[in-house]
């Protein structure tokens, strides 16, 4: 072939390429990239709650003081007339 200067400068068969090492060190950067420790951090005011009903505070007219010990019902449960709800124990007040 002719030493054609448009040739060699379009072609170039003795030349190697650069993209193939820009891209495999870009594969490599963002595989070392996913493997980074990630943590975000977020402030914001609300309040907690949980999905047990036991685990919730809750408030209970009673004529006698006390704390709820068992719950034998869940939120949702068919209840009939005469059921056992709820255990209550006393609270046993000092006299001073």
């Amino acid at each position: 072939m002719t030493n054609l200067k448009a040739y060699t400068t379009i072609y170039r068969h003795n030349k190697t390429s650069k993209v193939k090492n820009w891209a495999v060190g870009f594969f490599i950067a963002l595989l070392i990239i996913l493997f980074l420790p990630w943590t975000q951090n977020i402030r914001a005011r609300g309040s907690v709650t949980t999905l047990r009903q036991e685990q919730r505070p809750q408030e209970l007219n009673s004529i006698i003081p006390g704390k709820i010990v068992k719950w034998y019902v869940k939120e949702g449960d068919l209840v009939k007339a005469g059921d056992t709800i709820l255990q209550i124990s006393e609270v046993k007040r000092r006299l001073s």
